[in-house]
């Protein structure tokens, strides 16, 4: 619908209306992606469609000899997370979907960011601060998989990264109480206090850690 309007509509401001109404717009196209899969649980992320949307935008417009360009999107996908979900498609086929892989990059003019606003932000310490940044760029790291992979084996394969000492629990008999004394301290005095808890938070893989840490 969007792009229906911008090719026999005289719109002067497409970015305007498109942070208008994206909910809207987007909508649509969740809706269609739950009728061509057949599944009505089907869970989209919510960034994952609006690019979704962008891109299908871009390309009706081609096709129409229209352009969307001249606008600054910022495309809110995480390309370590889940791949798009594409209907009878192969492994191949649905990397290719990605927005990663799109044909758009070559028409974008991309922006990076070069400094991390959440560590330049508050009261850190220089060492804190310090500290917060190492760990950023190595959790990026590992996201971007150019970290050295080692064996567990003098034959098993390198798909193993090493976790610097500073970051693991030395005391692995009372790991787990430890790891929560550290990230809640004196919770017994503030287990009430609501805003205590919304900033704290311990993050783990499989639902049978989340129930022995509760």
């Amino acid at each position: 619908m969007f792009a229906t309007m911008l090719i026999f509509c005289e719109v002067t401001n497409p970015c305007d209306l498109w942070a208008k109404y994206c909910e809207i717009f987007v909508d649509d196209l969740y809706l269609r992606s739950i009728r061509e899969l057949g599944n009505m649980a089907l869970e989209l992320p919510h960034d994952e469609l609006k690019n979704m949307a962008l891109c299908e935008i871009e390309n009706i417009l081609n096709k129409s000899d229209r352009a969307f360009s001249g606008t600054a999107v910022l495309f809110g996908e995480d390309f370590r997370k889940l791949l798009p979900v594409v209907p009878k498609k192969s492994r191949e086929g649905i990397v290719v979907a990605s927005l990663q892989r799109s044909d758009l990059w070559a028409e974008c003019h991309v922006f990076r960011l070069t400094t991390n606003m959440r560590v330049s932000l508050g009261n850190l310490t220089d060492e804190t601060r310090k500290e917060v940044e190492d760990f950023s760029k190595w959790i990026l790291d590992v996201g971007d998989g150019i970290l050295p992979s080692l064996p567990l084996s003098a034959n098993g394969e390198s798909n193993w990264i090493r976790i610097p000492n500073d970051l693991l629990i030395k005391d692995q008999g009372r790991g787990i109480q430890v790891l929560i004394d550290d990230i809640y301290p004196n919770l017994k005095e503030h287990y009430l206090d609501s805003s205590y808890l919304q900033k704290r938070a311990i993050l783990a893989p499989k639902n049978v850690d989340v129930d022995e840490i509760n």
